[in-house]
């Protein structure tokens, strides 16, 4: 697509912005929960501004866009629309990634951390490390060594019956797929140890644009849980066919 002008805002110098990252099919999947919270990281960021859900509609049908990756990224004088092939194929889930750790830590105590802002360095930079080395994602513990999230993902351990997710408050963005997971299934919220990770079953990642990812290594191989296929077929047929939105919560 065309070039587009960006001032040099707070945005620009500071990282003073948001972003989304939003899914197109044939449709754009989970559009109103990713603008509402694009609206609420820019309140919480005090910009004054805010998109609004139809101009967006109408912009994505002008662009006459389907099958890839749109990323709206929001400053005090900058809105920005771009757009990506996406990166994931079914080799993919069928192989499953590769985690490691991060040795960046989140601070449960930012406020960046809850929010999903132009702030992308610690992320950018740890999951590079992590390809360097031969993995596809890496987890960042927190400052009391709690698991938080992924560089670019929310993590799901399977542990007998049951599918436990980092609580929100140990420092981590929440996600659009892992509001998903938790409507949808029976999903504990707990403040989980490395030591809990190693004991589980299975384990699986999620994003707008992965959506559900088994993880198939984590300091050993580890199998892909059929209750972790389950998820991947409900979510998969959900945003195929049903369009409705969920109500994200801040």
């Amino acid at each position: 697509m065309k070039s587009q002008v960006i001032n040099c805002d707070k945005g620009y110098m500071f990282g003073i912005g948001a972003f989304e990252t939003i899914l197109i099919t044939d449709h754009a999947v989970f559009l109103e929960s990713h603008i509402k919270r694009l609206n609420y990281t820019l309140t919480q960021l005090d910009l004054n501004k805010a998109l609004d859900i139809d101009e967006v509609r109408l912009k994505i049908k002008e662009m006459g866009i389907k099958s890839c990756a749109l990323k709206i990224m929001v400053s005090e004088e900058n809105t920005i629309y771009n757009i990506r092939k996406i990166p994931y194929v079914e080799e993919d889930y069928l192989k499953g990634f590769r985690l490691t750790v991060a040795p960046i830590k989140r601070h449960s105590t930012s406020p960046f951390v809850y929010m999903k802002t132009l702030n992308f360095g610690d992320n950018i930079v740890a999951r590079q490390k992590a390809l360097d080395k031969g993995f596809n994602e890496c987890l960042f513990l927190n400052e009391h060594n709690l698991v938080a999230e992924g560089s670019i993902s929310n993590l799901f351990a399977v542990k007998g019956e049951c599918i436990y997710t980092p609580h929100a408050d140990t420092g981590l963005l929440k996600g659009i797929v892992r509001q998903w997971v938790i409507n949808h299934f029976k999903v504990r919220e707990e403040r989980i140890d490395l030591d809990f990770l190693r004991s589980c079953d299975g384990m699986f990642l999620t994003n707008s644009l992965m959506g559900i990812m088994p993880v198939t290594y984590f300091e050993k191989e580890i199998g892909i849980q059929e209750s972790i296929i389950k998820v991947r077929a409900l979510y998969e047929k959900s945003i195929k066919i049903k369009r409705g939105e969920y109500e994200w919560k801040s």
